[in-house]
């Protein structure tokens, strides 16, 4: 069994696959923000993670997809781009036949801290004393070793 955690975002997508045993079999961070030398608009941005998480998720042969459910934040008021990030993302993964699982991120940060509100600094602290360097460097990253680790609890 290999699961894969995916914390979507347009400016940092983090995909972590891990093995049977928990072990970090691959991770990465698909980055599409916008800079200087290299603009994407929306669609684009979209195309590019759908890309990697379809390709990564394939290449591993991953049994079991975890996504973050993203919740109405009113703080963020009417940006719907994340929404349709993960809108497009799940549609993918059922069109090639791969099913996921949809994890409440309060849940998740419970299960990695003991704390549903931890902050992103907790999270990476988290993912460091699990051994995850990557993830204590990333807060995406260490989102998305989590949702792979609690997709074992789950699956």
């Amino acid at each position: 069994m290999r699961v894969a955690g995916l914390d979507l975002s347009l400016t940092g997508t983090g995909i972590v696959v891990l093995s049977s045993t928990q072990r970090v079999v691959m991770h990465a961070l698909v980055k599409t923000k916008k800079d200087a030398e290299q603009t994407y608009d929306l669609q684009e941005r979209i195309n590019t993670i759908v890309g990697a998480v379809s390709l990564y998720c394939r290449d591993t042969d991953v049994t079991t997809i975890v996504i973050e459910d993203h919740a109405f934040h009113p703080a963020r008021g009417s940006d719907t781009r994340p929404h349709e990030l993960s809108g497009v993302v799940k549609y993918e993964l059922w069109r090639l036949d791969m099913g996921f699982l949809l994890a409440n991120i309060s849940t998740v940060k419970k299960f990695a801290t003991g704390k549903g509100n931890a902050s992103k600094e907790e999270m990476r602290a988290a993912a460091g004393t699990a051994g995850f360097e990557a993830g204590a460097k990333n807060d995406n990253l260490a989102d998305a070793y989590f949702l792979a680790r609690w997709g074992f609890e789950e699956a």
